[in-house]
């Protein structure tokens, strides 16, 4: 018998890597074609003990992504935050940069290459033996969110 319910919050989003249009139109022609081999790029990267530095480090790892790395944070926030500031390409959730991406303040770094796009989803669990009422009602609202 399973112990635990389960809900898919998001199913949908994805992080991509991104930087402002000016980073890449700094590069040479050749390069812009197939980024992946610049290795002087700057590099945003998330720190060790987050989540997303796995999550992003197995696509760098598999891909062979050899960037600069030049700046290092626990927060996509900070990332974006440098990223828009010119310091580098970085991977974010890309319901994070939507308005970024719309205003083109950040552009996708590898546009329509989707084995560059992370999908992520968000699921919550919830033990099938709590008889909390707190729990009972936040697991009631995101049912309803999520429907």
């Amino acid at each position: 018998m399973e112990k635990a319910w389960a809900i898919i919050i998001d199913d949908d989003q994805a992080a991509c890597m991104m930087a402002i249009p000016r980073l890449f139109e700094q590069l040479p022609p050749e390069l812009r074609k197939n980024i992946s081999h610049y290795k002087t790029l700057p590099y945003l990267a998330y720190s060790k003990q987050t989540f997303l530095y796995g999550v992003v480090n197995s696509v760098v790892e598999e891909n062979k992504l050899t960037f600069e790395q030049v700046f290092e944070t626990t927060l996509s926030e900070s990332l974006i935050k440098m990223a828009v500031n010119g310091a580098g390409v970085a991977w974010a959730p890309t319901h994070a940069i939507k308005d970024e991406l719309e205003k083109g303040i950040l552009t996708p770094a590898f546009p329509g290459e989707k084995k560059f796009e992370i999908p992520l989803d968000i699921v919550c669990y919830r033990s099938r033996e709590s008889k909390r009422e707190a729990v009972n009602i936040f697991w009631s609202t995101i049912k309803t969110i999520s429907q």
